[in-house]
Order: C-alpha cells, then structure tokens, then sequence
C-alpha cells in the first residue's frame, strides 16, 4: 500500500510538470490561478489526454485521480470526468 502511494505521489508531479502552457491558460481563465495549480498539483495526463486532479487523504496522500477530459478535443466521446 505504502509504494502505491509512492508511486501515485510520483505520478501527480509528473502530470503536474507536463501541464501543458494552453491548458494551464485554460485553467486560468477559469478562476483557477498558477498558485492553485500548484498547490494542488493539478495536471496532465499525456497518454489519457486529461486534466488530472490528485485526491488526497487526511494524511495528504495522493490515493487516486480524478480525470477531466482534454477540453481541446474535438467531437470528444465517452465521459468528460473519469476517477481512477
């Protein structure tokens, strides 16, 4: 348990530090400024294509992911928020 938290802790950094500079924008103009982003560890999941936003425990351990979809796509399918 301790090294899949671990390991998810690594993956919000990671997606935190791909956050593309247009989605950032995006998050921008909707009231969401850069000291939320990262404090928050918002980010970006490259091969899912999505904003990703850690859930945290009360220890403020990242235990999973919640997904919205990438709002650049175009005709998009499926669901526009997702969890892991």
């Amino acid at each position: 348990m301790q090294m899949e938290m671990e390991a998810m802790e690594a993956q919000a950094r990671k997606f935190n530090e791909d956050l593309p500079v247009d989605i950032r924008r995006y998050l921008n103009e909707r009231c969401i400024p850069d000291e939320i982003i990262e404090r928050f560890q918002l980010g970006f999941d490259v091969q899912g294509k999505a904003i990703t936003i850690p859930i945290k425990n009360d220890a403020d351990a990242v235990i999973g992911f919640k997904f919205r979809r990438d709002p650049r796509r175009k005709n998009p399918t499926g669901p526009k928020y997702w969890f892991s």
